[in-house]
């Protein structure tokens, strides 16, 4: 007998639970640009206050005439023609300083200008980069999450205020007051936040979160009428951002969940693929300090959603989902919703390696897709999102601008983990069988694990005394020789390897991580995953891969994990893993 990945010739993620769909988790991988293969992915750090100390998270992102410019706390940055050309701090000191709040404000192209929330204003940069505060008082207390509505020949952009408030201003900056046109009152109490305002077949969508409760709801207005909604929909889980895709508005939730409109209600499209996940936890303020920012969720040219996720289990908490991965997943119509991209700490167009994606970030910012019309070849990136990371074990949180590696030009590292397999009874599983592209390295490789026991990994702190050892104060006697280490914070984040030898207090790895990582500290995760095998190098025959399954392989069910060590374009097609019954009475 046998089975197969893909079941279904794409590989999918259900989202639904352990034993449903192809995978179950995910790092660093391409599913969407050549269905039915599987590819990796990066992304590589821009900027960050290592090299800029004005940098705070990456709040909103926009670009005006071929300029990207990015928002943080307090501070305005202007880029270059392509996402990975450096930011450098603007300077706005013919206005005395822009109010950039924490987490609330927003940025937005709008009648030919860029468009900045104050605290208690509004600014306006041209082109040429000049700063006009265009409103200077009005706006009361945050958020300040901003959007475009153009009806007919109006054209307005609309300022959420107050937690339950939205004004708006004209082509001429004449922001309306409460019960004016063009203005929406929403009545609520204090427990209330605005998290999104999109605009979504001629109406502004508003989403909202109990900061209390964590019940939510989501609120459609023409943008005209006084104080005038639409249409209530109450959700029994908070919306914590949303997009526009197909001219319909979705939302992710504090369980997880995606939904979109449907017509008359909100409906699941997909869920984090977790079972259980709930990142509301207690009382939130109304900052934005959550698992997705209210900018960080937006759509591709190939309609798809992204959305840059931090897997932090509420603020302050410290505690992390590990089987999710912070960074940029992306939801495909096709595939079910998967993480794409790692946000790495390895410079854009430097040439050493430090990391293939951190795993856990503390605050997930703003995320930002625009392909250009026509672009240089040496242009690299077209996407851009922000975060706060670690560089070590234990160091304090770095704030960082990231953007996707379009060039391909560096190492990538990916991996799946598949569902549960399950047998009818007990079974042998004997061999698994892997089809790939030829590999165009020879550093390529490819790494097939397999366990027949679900465990909760441990998490430890180590420090590299080189490039495939480390030592550490941790407690992790209850693994050895040929158990896993997975990287997840730090310098080296997102490979894994497998314990080689102990010798005294140093654990020796069967594998090389970057020459950065040598003398720093990283967080990692021992699990007891089996190595079948590594296929690696170039070989100009062979596009199939057997690897035998030879202890402890015999199990009402087997779960499968892959990884790839990629450089350029190199794919993966399809997994075959025979068994055989053993029946037992």
């Amino acid at each position: 007998m046998s089975k197969t990945i893909p079941n279904n010739k794409i590989l999918q993620s259900k989202g639904l639970g352990d034993t449903l769909g192809d995978i179950v988790s995910s790092f660093n991988l391409d599913l969407s640009s050549n269905y039915g293969a599987v590819k990796t992915n990066r992304m590589k750090k821009v900027l960050s206050t290592t090299n800029l100390t004005e940098l705070n998270i990456p709040l909103a992102f926009a670009k005006l005439a071929d300029i990207y410019y990015l928002i943080s706390s307090d501070s305005i940055f202007k880029g270059g023609n392509a996402p990975s050309d450096t930011f450098a701090w603007v300077d706005p000191f013919t206005i005395g300083g822009i109010g950039v709040e924490n987490g609330t404000s927003d940025m937005k192209v709008f009648n030919n200008f860029i468009y900045v929330s104050e605290q208690t204003g509004i600014v306006k940069i041209t082109s040429a980069g000049v700063f006009d505060r265009v409103v200077s008082s009005g706006l009361t207390s945050s958020p300040h999450l901003m959007e475009v509505l153009n009806s007919g020949a109006v054209s307005r952009l609309y300022i959420t205020d107050n937690y339950s408030k939205i004004r708006s201003i004209n082509t001429s900056n004449v922001l309306t007051s409460d019960g004016q046109a063009y203005s929406l009152n929403l009545n609520l109490d204090t427990s209330w936040t605005i998290t999104s305002i999109k605009k979504a077949n001629s109406l502004l969508w508003i989403g909202l979160l109990n900061t209390e409760n964590g019940s939510g709801m989501v609120i459609n207005w023409d943008g005209a009428s006084a104080d005038a909604r639409n249409a209530t929909f109450e959700l029994p889980s908070g919306v914590v951002a949303g997009t526009v895709l197909d001219n319909t508005f979705y939302i992710i939730d504090t369980q997880g969940i995606i939904k979109k409109y449907a017509g008359s209600a909100f409906t699941e499209v997909t869920r984090i693929p977790k079972k259980n996940m709930n990142f509301f936890s207690g009382a939130i303020s109304a900052n934005n300090s959550r698992f997705v920012h209210p900018n960080g969720m937006t759509v591709t040219d190939r309609g798809t959603i992204l959305i840059n996720i931090s897997n932090l289990l509420g603020i302050g908490s410290e505690v992390y989902e590990d089987s999710v991965p912070s960074g940029i997943w992306e939801y495909d119509s096709n595939v079910g919703l998967y993480h794409k991209y790692g946000l790495g700490i390895s410079d854009v167009g430097g040439t050493t390696l430090n990391d293939y994606g951190q795993q856990r970030i503390s605050n997930a910012g703003a995320v930002f897709f625009n392909k250009p019309v026509s672009a240089a070849s040496t242009d690299n990136g077209i996407l851009l999102a922000g975060c706060t990371y670690w560089l070590s074990a234990t160091s304090t949180p770095t704030y960082g601008v990231f953007c996707d590696d379009t060039l391909d030009t560096t190492q990538k590292w990916g991996y799946f983990i598949s569902s549960f397999m399950l047998s009818e009874t007990e079974d042998v599983w004997q061999k698994i069988y892997t089809t790939y592209k030829k590999l165009n390295n020879t550093t390529d490789k490819i790494i097939v694990k397999y366990r027949t026991e679900d465990e909760t990994p441990t998490t430890a702190s180590i420090t590299w005394t080189d490039i495939d050892r480390f030592t550490t104060v941790t407690d992790i006697s209850a693994y050895g020789v040929g158990d896993e280490i997975q990287v997840i914070q730090g310098t080296g984040s997102g490979k894994s390897a497998h314990i080689k030898e102990i010798v005294g207090s140093t654990y020796i790895l069967d594998d090389n991580f970057p020459t950065a990582v040598i003398g720093l500290t990283a967080k990692v995760n021992l699990e007891h995953w089996i190595k079948a095998g590594t296929f690696a190098g170039y070989d100009e025959m062979k596009q199939l891969k057997a690897f035998t399954l030879a202890s402890k392989n015999t199990s009402p069910f087997i779960q499968i994990k892959v990884c790839m060590q990629f450089t350029g374009k190199n794919e993966l097609y399809k997994l075959r893993i025979i068994n055989n019954k053993e029946v037992k009475e």
